[in-house]
C-alpha cells in the first residue's frame, strides 16, 4: 500500500512541516519516497502559478522501475498524478489507449495507464476501470483537480480547503497535524456512536472530509479555492 500527502497553494506551502507530517505515512511506502515542491509554471507550458507540494511513499508491485515513479507527470497533457491502489484491468486499458495512438514510457505500470488514460479521456475514463484506488489528478491547461475515491472505498483519502489552498492525504493523522485550527464534529461523534462509522464525507473534525466511495471531488483553482 503506497500513501501520499499534497498541497495545492496560491502562496508557497512549509515544506518542513509538510515532510514532518509525512512520517505517518513512509511506513506504507518503504521502496520510495519523492518529493515534488515547485510552481507549476515551472513545469507546465500553460501558466497557472500555483505551488505544489507533494510527497510520494512508494510501494512498487505492478512495474518496479523509475519510470513509475510518483508524482508522475505527463508533459504533452499538461497534467499530474498521485495514486494509491491497483488497477486489475491495466493490461486491457493500456491496450486501448495505445491503439487510439498514445505513447508510453513505462513497460506496464498502472499509473501511467490512469495518467493517460484521465489525460485523454477525462473522468469518463473511470467508468471503465476495475480495482480499487485513492487518486489525486491535476489538469494545468483547465486549472484543475479532482481527488478520487474507487467505487467500494477501499483506499482513504482526507482534504481541507480554505481560501489559498487545498490539502489532501491518504492518511488522516498526517492531513490533520498540517491544520492548527480543528473543531469536533459533533454530529459525527453522534453517528458513531449510534452506528460504529463516521459515514463519508464527514470525520472528527468540521473542516476535514473524506471523498465518498465512487466520487470525485472537483477543485477549480480558477475561482481562488
Amino acid at each position: 500500500m503506497c500513501g501520499f500527502i499534497g498541497a495545492v497553494s496560491l502562496n508557497i506551502f512549509n515544506q518542513e512541516q509538510l515532510i514532518k507530517s509525512n512520517k505517518n505515512i513512509i511506513c506504507r511506502g518503504p521502496d520510495q519516497t519523492k518529493t515534488l515542491f515547485s510552481n507549476t509554471d515551472d513545469i507546465f507550458e500553460s501558466k497557472s502559478n500555483l505551488n505544489l507540494s507533494l510527497i510520494f511513499n512508494r510501494l512498487s508491485i505492478i512495474d518496479l522501475s523509475d519510470k513509475a515513479s510518483q508524482p508522475m507527470i505527463s508533459k504533452d497533457y499538461q497534467t499530474l498524478l498521485l495514486f494509491n491502489g491497483e488497477i486489475y484491468n491495466n493490461l486491457d486499458l493500456r491496450k486501448s489507449l495505445e491503439n487510439k495512438g498514445i505513447k508510453f514510457d513505462s513497460h506496464h505500470s498502472d499509473t501511467e495507464t490512469l495518467l493517460l488514460g484521465l489525460s485523454s479521456e477525462g473522468l469518463d475514463f473511470l467508468e471503465k476501470v476495475e480495482g480499487q484506488f485513492s487518486i489525486f489528478f491535476f489538469d494545468n491547461k483547465i486549472k484543475k483537480g479532482y481527488l478520487i475515491k474507487d467505487r467500494h472505498g477501499q483506499k482513504p483519502l482526507y482534504y481541507f480547503s480554505d481560501k489559498d489552498k487545498i490539502l489532501f492525504s491518504s492518511n488522516f493523522l498526517s492531513l490533520s497535524s498540517l491544520i492548527n485550527k480543528k473543531e469536533i464534529n459533533q454530529n459525527a461523534v453522534e453517528k458513531y456512536l449510534q452506528i460504529g462509522v463516521i459515514p463519508s464525507p464527514e470525520t472528527i473534525f468540521k473542516n476535514i472530509k473524506k471523498v465518498i466511495p465512487g466520487h470525485a471531488v472537483e477543485i477549480n483553482f480558477m475561482d481562488n479555492f
